[in-house]
């Protein structure tokens, strides 16, 4: 496992999830380079920038298009049809240490389209939507130089790594009012998940002034991941004013299909280079594995005050990610947060916690019409999975949003960040430690279908 090149490690959730999945999943695939992980979030949270410039404390609130992303029973608030859309922009500082001798510094920039539906209202007491999000962004780059610990390399190793690719869901929610409790449900289709990786190493070793040997090795790498899973959502206004709301939202686990191919070239070379090789392999595979992923669930309360002009809410939400495990072909199941087996690992379920505010301005008029203008600001717990304790990452967040007819827009400023995190990964072979800053734009819109189209359906 030390010599395997690993994939990066998501998460975007944080989840990135899939990092994780991946830099587990490739440690027993070859004789590759370094190990690398990547700590990003675990917790996959919905989308919106109305959602997230309250920090996420979204569960009990979920009053827009993004509700199947946090809670599918809030759909029971949209009164017409409308589609919306989000875009995100983000810049995550990574700054590594591994080894004890590398440090290597590395950049994120990414704008994309992150979520996208259309609600329907099908009856007075029913509505459903169809929806997508792209839960993790898993498009990575690094160029650095590893001073390996060894005195067999006589040189610093140069290494290239790229990584492209999405893990996506499809969804279709539907919620129904009992009055005054409303239940909802998403089936979410994951099959749309596929990303590669690019991985080059060169690098000199051998005996100083006696023999030195110049070696690289190229690797390809396929992935696609496929599965369903369900939300399952409830939200209760637990007086008769509303003034006061409590939601819950549960993530069933699942087992889930890990495709892997990879094609790689390794190759070593008398320095200075001769034309024939001194050493050639080539290798290419496939392998079908299989990832289980964990139970999630959370709960959330709001209180809406100021003649209903403030919303207060708080969330909190829990991972078991002791329950996460990849199995491979020859039916071995490991916890690739830590690669070791259940009976042998000490990962703890992971809990984060979300405080929110809204406050809605008394309506402006614009050419006779109203116009509505809103600020948010949050902050927001968000540890990630690690042997023994969970890493810690904090944020904070601030947006607004104005709203005139039928057309919403809303934006929000997303600031999150962990210190000397990821320790634990890899503390049977290498000393590493990550500081990570992530900066994330979302812009939200909005389009209510008006009460004058005749609607088809």
């Amino acid at each position: 496992m030390m010599h395997a090149t690993k994939l990066f490690f998501l998460l975007n959730y944080t989840l990135i999830i899939l990092f994780i999945i991946i830099n587990g999943f490739v440690c027993w695939a070859g004789n590759y380079s370094l190990d690398l992980n990547i700590p990003s979030s675990l917790n996959p949270v919905g989308s919106g920038a109305k959602a997230l410039s309250m920090g996420g404390a979204f569960i009990a609130v979920c009053d827009d298009g993004t509700a199947p992303s946090w809670n599918p029973a809030g759909l029971f608030q949209l009164e017409f049809p409308e589609i919306s859309f989000v875009y995100d922009y983000t810049e995550r500082k990574e700054d590594s240490i591994f080894y004890e001798t590398t440090n290597r510094k590395g950049n994120v920039y990414e704008f994309k389209l992150n979520y996208l539906s259309f609600v329907l209202p099908i009856a007075d007491q029913m509505n459903i939507a169809f929806s997508f999000q792209n839960f993790f962004n898993l498009n990575h780059e690094w160029n650095y130089e590893h001073k390996h610990i060894s005195k067999e390399y006589l040189e610093p190793i140069k290494i290239y790594q790229r990584q492209e690719g999405d893990l996506n869901a499809y969804g279709f929610s539907l919620c129904y009012d009992f009055n005054p409790l409303v239940i909802g449900i998403t089936v979410n289709n994951w099959n749309n998940s596929k990303w590669d990786q690019v991985n080059i190493q060169k690098g000199k070793f051998g005996e100083p002034g006696i023999m030195s040997i110049e070696y690289s090795d190229y690797k390809t790498e396929s992935f696609t991941f496929k599965g369903y899973n369900f939300h399952f959502g409830f939200l209760w206004d637990i007086t008769k004013s509303k003034s006061w709301r409590i939601a819950g939202i549960l993530k069933t686990p699942f087992k889930a299909k890990l495709n892997y191919k990879f094609d790689s070239f390794y190759q070593e070379f008398y320095d200075p280079i001769d034309e024939t090789p001194l050493k050639e392999t080539h290798l290419e595979g496939e392998q079908d594995n299989y990832i289980r992923m964990p139970l999630a669930y959370g709960i959330g309360i709001a209180h809406r005050c100021m003649d209903k002009q403030l919303w207060i809410s708080a969330d909190i939400y829990r991972t078991h990610w002791e329950d996460y495990e990849l199995e491979d072909v020859e039916n071995t199941r490991r916890n690739p947060i830590n690669w070791k087996n259940k009976a042998d690992s000490s990962i703890d379920p992971t809990t984060w916690f979300r405080l929110g505010v809204e406050y809605k301005k008394p309506n402006c008029i614009i050419n006779g019409k109203p116009v509505a203008i809103k600020f948010r600001a949050g902050i927001f717990y968000d540890p990630a999975p690690a042997e023994n304790s969970p890493d810690n990452f904090y944020g904070v967040a601030i947006g607004g949003g104005i709203s005139y007819e039928w057309f919403v827009f809303d934006l929000a400023g997303h600031y999150r960040y962990g210190n000397n995190v990821g320790e634990s990964m890899y503390e049977d072979y290498i000393k590493f430690s990550q500081d990570v800053k992530e900066y994330k734009i979302y812009a939200s819109v909005v389009l209510h279908i008006p009460h004058n189209i005749p609607c088809v359906f």
